[in-house]
């Protein structure tokens, strides 16, 4: 039961950010947008309330429920239009980068509490997800067409992908060959699929390889893997049992 809510919150999060990125491509009004945005905040809300039942073993789940929450309700006033400027929104592109770099920047600092203070998570483990953490943070900040924003994508694609064979390695050195450990590698290699993927196109976007267009048709290319990452996830078998070695303690 347990694992079918975890499929249907997922595949419900996942549906209101493909709606909200096929508006987009569209080019909805922004109020249209905006509807996806707020479900997924009220989901998330929701979600965080019925976590924070048993917050003692949920701690990462809140994390990023509230990493979640916050960038939503920044992309929700990027949507919605200021009163005084009708044909501006309330935030500005570099407004919401901004934003997210802080949100970001922010939850890179309570995992580290987490990792360190608490000592709730394997090393390992740890380093890899603060290693995602800080260069979504680092995406973020330098998120425009610039020149050092494209060496900078480069330089995170290759750094993303040395934390996750790192990661691989030490899963492969630390489980035993079995469910969990075939689990494992298949998720980490679908992360690393699906972030790359990401940081080549926004790459390709920024040198203007890709038009506008090519890139939302992209975004929506990446979302439809996603869902078949979800699906195979939660409908092929594949269950979430905690790892053969020390792992987060959520």
């Amino acid at each position: 039961m347990f694992r079918c809510q975890t499929v249907a919150w997922t595949l419900f999060l996942w549906a209101q950010i493909f709606a909200y990125s096929l508006l987009t491509t569209l080019d909805a009004r922004p109020t249209y947008r905006a509807i996806p945005v707020l479900l997924g905040c009220t989901g998330i809300l929701l979600l965080t309330v019925l976590i924070a039942r048993r917050a003692a073993d949920q701690k990462t789940y809140l994390l990023f429920a509230a990493w979640g929450f916050m960038v939503g309700i920044a992309v929700l006033l990027r949507c919605v239009r200021n009163p005084n400027h009708p044909q501006e929104p309330i935030l500005q592109d570099w407004h919401l980068n901004l934003l997210v770099t802080v949100f970001t920047a922010l939850a890179a600092f309570v995992w580290s509490l987490l990792g360190h203070v608490r000592q709730v998570t394997e090393p390992a483990f740890y380093c890899y997800v603060w290693s995602i953490i800080t260069i979504v943070a680092m995406c973020s900040a330098f998120n425009n067409a610039s020149q050092t924003a494209i060496i900078i994508y480069i330089v995170n694609a290759a750094l993303l992908t040395a934390a996750h064979l790192v990661y691989l390695k030490q899963v492969f050195d630390m489980q035993a060959p079995g469910q969990n450990r075939c689990i494992h590698v298949f998720r980490v290699l679908a992360c690393l699929t699906l972030a790359v993927a990401i940081l080549i196109g926004s790459v390709l976007y920024k040198m203007e390889e890709l038009s506008q267009q090519d890139w939302l048709h992209y975004i929506l290319a990446v979302e439809g893997v996603l869902l078949l990452v979800l699906l195979v996830d939660g409908f092929l078998g594949f269950r979430n049992h905690s790892q053969d070695y020390n792992a987060l303690e959520v």
